[in-house]
């Protein structure tokens, strides 16, 4: 289709991204499930998992685009208390 280039172009589109999960059983859950969402993309997208601390989070790394610097996002997936 020829919105997601101009999407792109204009905006940026995802780079990487990154799976800080405690569990490896869950951040392997996690990588197939976003990478199937992803898998529409005509690009490949890396996603990797990496061990956190106190918080599971994803790290989502865009590129740049004519309107839009390149930037990451987070989004916590879970915050345990000790």
């Amino acid at each position: 289709m020829l919105i997601e280039p101009l999407k792109a172009f204009l905006f940026g589109e995802v780079q990487k991204v990154d799976i800080h999960c405690c569990s490896e059983t869950i951040g392997r859950r996690l990588r197939e499930r976003v990478s199937a969402d992803l898998g529409g993309v005509d690009q490949s997208v890396p996603v990797s998992i990496m061990p956190a601390g106190d918080v599971d989070y994803a790290l989502v790394h865009y590129t740049a685009g004519l309107l839009r610097p390149a930037h990451a996002d987070v989004m916590v997936l879970e915050a345990r208390r000790t």
